[in-house]
């Protein structure tokens, strides 16, 4: 019988005794090494490219579909933020349409895949600029070299309009609207000293509040995951973009390639109420909804037998200050802040 032995054998190579008493040594690996194998490493390549197939077959890219996010506004209804941000840019549509003159925050080197290199917004005369007024408040663009200038403040010393996002769902920060007393007026985009845009100088960018010598941006687009510093502002006459092959008129519009009934819900219908904490669904919607036909009375929805409550459970002893969850009945001091069991 051969006996295998790894001791005092620092290379990882056993000794094997063959029955004539000559010992021979082996290739075989120490316990708890690794094994060069290339025959399990080939395994393990195949495996995860097998598994990397299947999630891409099988699962999306994205949380939730273009359709999912249609069935959700048919149901509950677009939230109220979403329709003013929304609105603004309808309105920034309509007055192009007018106009003649498109006013966009682009990005030309979007770092998104799949991002739009046109804008990232659309912008109309309510939208608020750098020194805080709005379009409306500057005067109107003039044309030098053929091209379009975005123009001077009325209200104060703003040398150009310089558009800074208006809303924290531009930057990726919506869950600050979701705050009770949450006020828009006292929000603004955040330089990296801390400060607001509007806390800095329309002029020269300097910050009122400290010693920050320009404005630099602390946040990144939703749209193209850039900074603020590349984005410009810019105004375009109708006839350079049909040149370019830019949307325009009818094109330029948000939403313009879905179902007209759901773009109409979207601008005018009814909102998702947040002060209940749950949105309501909708009678008459895509899904669910019920037909009059088979109802005993039109407009009325058919009885529906309520079902018993489920008991509350008693919370377990916990610390009022903290919350903290006593580690025993017999604890007389919190574990996490320490204060005394009332």
């Amino acid at each position: 019988m051969s006996l295998l032995s790894n001791a005092g054998n620092p290379s990882g190579c056993g000794k094997v005794t063959d029955p004539r008493g000559s010992l021979q040594m082996t290739n075989t690996p120490r316990y708890g090494e690794v094994a060069n194998s290339d025959e399990v490493h080939e395994q393990i390549r195949d495996l995860a490219s097998r598994a990397k197939n299947i999630i891409q077959e099988n699962f999306q890219k994205h949380a939730t579909s273009e359709k999912q996010v249609l069935q959700g506004i048919q149901c509950f209804g677009p939230s109220a933020q979403s329709q003013k941000m929304l609105r603004l840019e309808n309105d920034a549509a309509k007055k192009a349409l007018t106009t003649g003159v498109y006013v966009l925050w682009r990005c030309e080197k979007p770092k998104l895949s799949g991002a739009n290199t046109d804008f990232c917004a659309r912008i109309g005369g309510k939208h608020r600029c750098f020194c805080g007024h709005t379009l409306d408040e500057h005067e109107e663009p003039r044309q030098s070299r053929g091209r379009l200038v975005a123009p001077k403040c009325g209200s104060c010393v703003c040398p150009h309009y310089v558009y800074m996002p208006n809303e924290p769902e531009e930057i990726g920060e919506g869950w600050l609207t979701r705050r009770s007393g949450w006020n828009p007026s006292q929000w603004s985009a955040k330089c990296r000293c801390g400060h607001g845009h509007l806390r800095h100088d329309p002029q020269n960018r300097r910050c009122k509040d400290c010693y920050c010598g320009m404005f630099e941006s602390h946040f990144l687009c939703v749209v193209c995951d850039c900074n603020g510093e590349a984005h410009e502002t810019v105004f375009e006459l109708e006839g350079d973009r049909i040149k370019r092959g830019l949307p325009v008129r009818e094109e330029f519009f948000p939403l313009g390639n879905v179902e007209w009934s759901v773009r109409e819900m979207v601008l005018s219908g009814p909102t998702c109420d947040r002060k209940q904490g749950q949105c309501t669904p909708r009678i008459g919607s895509s899904r669910g909804a019920i037909s009059h036909n088979n109802s005993p009375q039109q407009g009325l929805l058919p009885s529906i037998r309520a079902s018993a409550p489920t008991p509350v459970q008693p919370l377990p002893p916990h610390c009022g200050s903290c919350a903290a969850i006593f580690r025993s009945p017999q604890s007389k001091f919190c574990s996490n802040c320490g204060k005394a069991r009332v």
